[in-house]
This record gives C-alpha cells, sequence and structure tokens, in this order.
C-alpha cells in the first residue's frame, strides 16, 4: 500500500511524514502476522523498500538534507559530490525522554516508546554522545564511512542514505531458512 503513495512524495513532504509514522506503527504488529504477509504477499519487503526510497526524489540541488525520525524508524539522507566526500560518521540514539505524572512526579519512557534520532558528522573526526543535544542518551548503532569509500571515476553527485528501524520485525525469517541452515550446518 505504501508503494502506492511514492510518486506524491515529490509534491507532498507532508505525505513522508505520513509514510515513516504508518511504517512505525506497522512495526508494532504482531510478529507472526507480519512473517506471514511477508510470505504471502511480501508486505514487509515492500514497505522496506518504500522507506529505502522515500528520500531519493526529494533530493535534489536546493534541497541536499533529507531527515525524518519516529518512534520506530529514523532516517538521514544526503545529496554528496564524491569529489568533496571527507568521510561521514551516522549514529542513531535515543535519549530518555522524561515526562511529568499526574502527581507531578517525573517518569522515564519506555525504552520502546522513545523516539530514535540519528547524528551524522562528516570529517574522520571521532564523535561522542557528549554533545548537550545527546547527552545522556544511549547509542544503538553506528556507521563510518570513509573518505575513500567512492571511486575516482564516480558521479559529480551521489545521494547517501542511512536507515535504522528498531527491530528487525519488518526482515521476518522465511519458513525456509531454519531448514536451509540445519542441512548446511550438517554438510
Amino acid at each position: 500500500m505504501m508503494e502506492k503513495f511514492m510518486e506524491y512524495v515529490r509534491q507532498l513532504r507532508e505525505l513522508s511524514e505520513v509514510l515513516v509514522e504508518m511504517g512505525s506503527n506497522l512495526m508494532q504488529v504482531d510478529d507472526q502476522i507480519l512473517a506471514l504477509a511477508q510470505r504471502e504477499k511480501r508486505a514487509c519487503s515492500s514497505i522496506v523498500y518504500s522507506l529505502e526510497t522515500l528520500a531519493w526524489p526529494q533530493l535534489h540541488s536546493h534541497a541536499q538534507d533529507f531527515s525524518m525520525a519516529s518512534r520506530n524508524i529514523v532516517m538521514e539522507a544526503h545529496l554528496i559530490r564524491p569529489a568533496h566526500f571527507t568521510g561521514i560518521t551516522c549514529t542513531v540514539y535515543q535519549r530518555p525522554e522524561v515526562s511529568t505524572g499526574s502527581v507531578g512526579m517525573e517518569m522515564a519512557e519506555s525504552a520502546h516508546e522513545q523516539q530514535l534520532r540519528f547524528h551524522c558528522s562528516t570529517g574522520s573526526h571521532n564523535t561522542s554522545l557528549n554533545n548537550s543535544a545527546r547527552k545522556n542518551s544511549v547509542a544503538l548503532a553506528s556507521v563510518t564511512l570513509p573518505a575513500t569509500l567512492f571511486p575516482p571515476d564516480a558521479p559529480a553527485d551521489c545521494k547517501l542514505q542511512f536507515v535504522a528501524f528498531r527491530t528487525g520485525r519488518f526482515f521476518p525469517l522465511s519458513g525456509n531458512s531454519s531448514r536451509q541452515w540445519g542441512a548446511l550446518s550438517q554438510t
């Protein structure tokens, strides 16, 4: 269903936010239902593909960065020039959000309810979570791409995107995967 909306994201940027929230909400569906939907209609693959391609139509010379965050999905995309690429490090993190309870007591939200965040920094320097916006945050994943990522004959402009999912629920094991693994491990 999400892929049917993809042709309209260039015209209506708010649609991107709706699609990311839709994907985030679908991640809360029972694992067995997601696995069944994947087997019968490749539904999880379709959702992931839609989310992975969401930023592409929105990156151009006048909009070189794209960022979306939800409770279960976070993405960041950049239009880069390989000739000037100095490397990039992106970290997915969550910060314990504090909400005020009805009695005035502060309560930390459960980890599942905390919105994911992305922080990317360019260059080869080492980054940390000590910045005030990321202080007291928990890093969940990080990736570093070196300055040598692109070959000398790379196109003048390239699109680079990072997408992180809170869980692997959109990547259910197929029914045959455990049997295949068992057959491979016995040989």
